[in-house]
């Protein structure tokens, strides 16, 4: 059974529902804790009741992070009068709605019920978080299909967001805080791991999303019974193919035009689908296939795009780029991204916002600090997928919520959200064997170019610099802890880049970085990064020495009556590049002599950088 706090303001309520919950809906006595705050705080001691009863949150939840979504949290401190959305907003001035909305920003796992009416104007599952008083059967059914509070499905965390984006002055929902109102995702799979790591997939990029890894869930989700204003928002669907419910299976559930979009009518109509399947054709037959194919195929026609993707997938990158979802989701400048949510890497200041001045609220910045530092001390036990993706969105959250403007603080937790997204990768054998490293490291530049703008412009580029290289360095660790070779290589090629530019900065300051081009140090140190990049451009590299070498011996050479200038060339070329020797037969003197010492050095140098890549390969590998 699930563990249950009742953090109420009123002591009579409180006693009432721990009966209830004991006696009609059996709860263990020792499961249930109630907690009673006292007067309303004021505006300076909202920051300490939030800390004060997050350490209490903090204690009782369940220590493994796979099972930390069982917390349910029953409360009335958003007060008894109407509800208005503003009331949660984390940076008003006193009361108990401040210090509420800042601890369900701070606990994204907590399954947070309000205990009164779902206000109108709420996103569609919005009653996933409300409840009144004496009748918590509706929450407690939703919990036992497999409710998931952890990607927002309710749309709480959002609003609380809008909340807070309002009053930072924005003129839209969205600005500088990412919200997730408008759009919504469902990851279907009976395999658990899949269906959070799809879920966490359409969650960083802006959708709120829905878990179901059981049909009774599937049913509430997109049913015959569930009305077609309660999916206005679902445009994005990730659904294995064959799917073997363990409460419930229907034969030929494969079957998506005459059987699953029968029994669930809803998948027909979503905006966006992608279908995920290992490819095999057990309990299939070859009609069902080509129905299936051109189902599909009809459905686009209908503006209903959709897709289909082969198991292993290919990391978080991999995956949204193959289904198609980074074009097809979003509009310029935020391509690839849910509508209205507004990633770090792409958060475009106008004046009236940059007016908004430096540094995130003092209560933003706790609780973010808060988060932060449960991502921390989750990071050394990660063990599986669903547990690295809890850390993930533990740190994505404070870095959105702080939206770069605290550097030190976002960095922190930049670097926290990527080595949870790597771990996921790393500890879930349902992705290929090699990841789309690149894809990540061009965010994780755009990441940091958004948070160093707060840095003053003469050290802006070289804070970016240092900062990327040490968060490059932690990936790198965790990429060799895992046997990741291919990856880690990737990754050290822009890491020894960034080495290269900080070290002429250090040393030669304005010169080493603004005249590093005419610099011939920093180029020859830039073509032994190019050599160790990998075989190929070594190879290429010994390609363009031997033909250009092969050029310089015909021109500067003599040769006696009869002999082929060019095969005499490439002779010369491959001897002295090769053996690190002259070439034979020719008369070594004046400006021939400066080609022969040059092929000598220049075949020193790459042959040593081949014997480094042939050890790392065989001793890696």
């Amino acid at each position: 059974m699930s563990r249950c706090l009742l953090l109420v303001q009123n002591p009579a309520a409180a006693a009432a529902m721990h009966l209830m919950l004991v006696k009609k809906h059996g709860f263990d006595e020792s499961d249930v804790f109630v907690e009673t705050v006292g007067p309303t705080p004021t505006s300076g001691g909202c920051a300490n009741e939030f800390s004060r009863i997050a350490d209490v949150v903090e204690r009782l939840l369940p220590r493994t992070p796979a099972v930390r979504l069982s917390m349910l949290v029953c409360t009335d401190l958003h007060g008894y009068d109407r509800f208005v959305d503003e009331a949660l907003n984390p940076v008003s001035g006193r009361g108990w709605g401040p210090v509420l909305g800042m601890l369900v920003l701070a606990f994204p796992e907590v399954h947070w019920v309000l205990l009164g009416k779902c206000p109108t104007g709420w996103p569609n599952w919005g009653n996933a978080c409300w409840a009144n008083y004496y009748d918590l059967s509706r929450i407690l059914e939703l919990r036992a299909l497999g409710y998931c509070p952890l990607f927002d499905a309710s749309g709480l965390r959002a609003k609380v967001r809008c909340a807070y984006a309002m009053a930072r002055g924005n003129t839209s929902t969205g600005g500088v805080v990412s919200d997730r109102l408008r759009e919504a995702a469902i990851a279907v799979d009976e395999e658990a791991d899949y269906a959070f790591f799809h879920g966490y997939v359409a969650y960083r990029f802006g959708f709120r999303s829905h878990v179901a890894t059981t049909r009774q869930m599937l049913d509430e989700l997109v049913g015959k019974r569930v009305p077609a204003a309660q999916v206005a928002d679902l445009t994005l669907v990730f659904e294995d193919l064959y799917l073997n419910f363990p409460d419930h299976h229907t034969k030929g559930f494969a079957n998506l035009s005459e059987v699953r979009d029968k029994e669930c009518p809803h998948l027909a109509s979503v905006k966006r689908r992608v279908v995920i399947t290992s490819g095999h054709s057990h309990g299939m037959t070859s009609s069902v296939r080509r129905n299936n194919a051109k189902y599909l195929q009809m459905l686009r026609r209908k503006g209903r795009w959709n897709i289909v993707l082969g198991k292993p997938i290919g990391g978080i990158y991999k995956m949204w780029s193959d289904s198609q979802l980074q074009i097809r989701v979003g509009t310029p400048p935020y391509r690839g991204y849910a509508d209205g949510f507004r990633p770090v890497a792409r958060i475009v200041l106008d004046p009236e916002q940059a007016a908004i001045g430096h540094g995130a609220p003092g209560r933003i910045l706790e609780l973010a600090n808060r988060l932060i530092d449960r991502a921390e001390r989750v990071l050394p036990s990660i063990s599986t997928a669903q547990a690295a993706v809890y850390g993930a969105v533990l740190a994505g959250d404070a870095l959105e919520l702080l939206s770069g403007f605290t550097p030190t603080a976002s960095l922190e937790a930049l670097s926290l959200k990527h080595q949870f997204e790597v771990l996921a990768e790393c500890q879930f054998l349902g992705v290929e064997g090699s990841f789309d490293a690149r894809s990540r490291v061009k965010e994780l530049r755009r990441e940091i170019r958004s948070v160093a703008k707060w840095y003053d412009a003469r050290i802006r580029r070289f804070a970016e610099w240092n900062a990327e290289a040490v968060v490059l360095r932690r990936l790198i660790r965790l990429f060799r802890q895992h046997n990741r070779f291919n990856e880690e290589q990737q990754l050290q090629i822009r890491e020894r880049q960034l080495h290269l530019r900080i070290w002429f900065r250090r040393k030669l300051g304005w010169f080493g970085d603004e005249l590093r081009i005419f610099n011939p140090v920093y180029w020859a140190a830039a073509y032994v990064g190019f050599l160790l990049r990998s075989i190929t451009s070594l190879l290429l590299a010994i390609a363009g020495w031997v033909a250009g070498l092969t050029i310089a011996y015909k021109i500067t050479s003599t040769l006696k009556a009869g002999d082929d200038p060019w095969l005499r060339g490439v002779e010369a070329a491959i001897t002295s590049f090769f053996g690190v020797s002259p070439p034979a037969g020719y008369d070594v003197k004046s400006h021939l002599l400066i080609v022969v010492v040059i092929a000598m050095l220049a075949g020193f140098l790459h042959l040593g950088v081949l014997i480094s890549h042939l050890y790392a390969i065989s001793s890696r590998r």
